[in-house]
């Protein structure tokens, strides 16, 4: 389980390289992501649940393969009748039976690679749980690391606000200034104040979240470039191609799929004979003769089922109509998984491009605030027109931070959908 935590830590890690790389610091008491993740994954309970599954289904395997194997039990009987026309009594037994299936058509060999499938479809179950656990954490933890970037945007426009209404709480008293300014200023610091108390709360929640799936009160290390990798960054068909071959939840059905063709294969033939060899070893007392003698006896041993009152002819019908259910669902969702990849890796485009124009939108903004402020100190331009230029300001910073989280939430969604997350487990 440690390479799994390993290679769905390296696929974040790329994602999210700043995350870990001020976690070096000894000053900052911080949980990095490799560390968030695999205690995520430790600690769900959709994981353990999933184990719980492939154990019961190793379990159900190892039945079906003891069908084939030697079976050997003790018994112990005593019977009272007629023994002979003319004379009855008591006889006590106690003995061995040794068995050992020959042959059945098939049908235990059948019921092994039902198990079989079904135990490879729980291990894949166990990669969509870790999977899962880890995409919620993951949310969290950049969450958090949104929201403080947030705040410091929300807390520098409060900042701001605050110092102009100290400077314009002294120009009214020297008549440079207006109650209507004073005003204005008190307002836009009031809402500064207000959503600062609002990104709080959200930053709360979002530790009270992540602490809840790691088991323990953290915070995720602070991250100064979030911004995803876009090296190698392959083309949608190799990412529909990808997803195809490695999404675990595609996997588990068509393991499933597997299974159930045994099943129905298996149900084909439940008319059919089994043959065993049987064996037993006994002592019995006669009470007539007062002792005690052993028998043996060797034998073979075939069942066939001749009338079930058509509930054979049920099984395989039910087996039939439980294979086109599952097909059907694969297939319903084989369409989605394309449609998901493809649809992500064009949003995934968009979002880098427009990350790059909200970024010089950011750089334009603030050389025409920077501007703003020196005609405001000249004289020139007006406290609510340097107002709404400090507004403006702030609003493409928050619009660039959107951009910027999204752009990594949708690489960990489209790494997820494509199976990166369990590569090598």
């Amino acid at each position: 389980m440690e390479k799994s935590f390993k290679a769905l830590a390296a696929a974040l890690i790329a994602i999210v390289p700043g995350a870990v790389a001020n976690a070096q610091s000894p000053i900052d008491a911080c949980l990095p992501l490799h560390d968030a993740l695999r205690l995520s994954v430790l600690n769900s309970p959709s994981v353990e649940a999933a184990e719980a599954a492939r154990d019961r289904a190793v379990a159900d395997l190892v039945d079906a393969q003891s069908v084939r194997r030697p079976q050997l039990s003790a018994f112990a009987r005593t019977q009272a009748g007629d023994e002979g026309l003319t004379g009855a009594g008591i006889e006590n037994t106690l003995g061995l039976r040794a068995s050992q299936r020959i042959y059945d058509f098939g049908v235990s060999r059948l019921d092994r690679q039902a198990a079989e499938s079904l135990v490879d479809a729980r291990r894949f179950s166990i990669d969509s749980a870790e999977t899962s656990a880890a995409l919620d954490t993951a949310d969290a933890y950049i969450g958090l690391v949104e929201i403080e970037a947030r705040l410091t945007i929300t807390a520098n426009r409060e900042a701001f606000f605050r110092r102009q209404f100290t400077a314009t709480e002294a120009a009214l008293e020297l008549g440079a200034a207006t109650r209507a300014d004073l005003a204005e200023i008190a307002a836009r610091l009031a809402e500064a104040s207000a959503d600062r108390l609002e990104l709080t709360f959200e930053r709360d929640r979002l530790s009270t979240a992540l602490s809840s799936d790691v088991g323990e009160v953290v915070r995720p290390c602070a991250a100064t470039d979030i911004r995803p990798n876009s090296d190698g960054i392959s083309s949608i068909i190799d990412r529909v191609d990808a997803a195809l071959q490695n999404n675990s939840e595609l996997q588990v059905l068509s393991a499933e799929i597997d299974a159930q063709d045994a099943a129905v294969e298996r149900a084909t033939r439940n008319r059919l004979p089994a043959i065993d060899l049987v064996g037993v070893a006994s002592y019995a007392y006669d009470d007539r003769v007062g002792q005690w003698e052993y028998r043996d006896r060797i034998g073979i041993d075939v069942s066939v089922p001749l009338l079930s009152g058509n509930g054979l002819d049920a099984d395989r019908r039910r087996a039939g109509a439980d294979l086109a259910t599952r097909r059907s669902e694969r297939e319903a969702f084989r369409r989605d998984l394309i449609e998901a990849v493809e649809v992500s890796s064009r949003r995934l485009l968009s979002l880098e491009a427009q990350l790059a124009r909200r970024q010089d939108v950011v750089d334009r903004q603030a050389d025409q605030f920077a501007a703003a402020e020196a005609e405001f100190e000249a004289g020139v331009r007006t406290l609510p027109e340097l107002v709404e230029d400090r507004l403006e300001l702030e609003a493409a910073r928050l619009q660039a931070v959107t951009i910027e989280f999204s752009l990594a939430r949708e690489r960990i969604n489209l790494s997820a959908l494509t199976g990166e997350f369990v590569d090598g487990f």
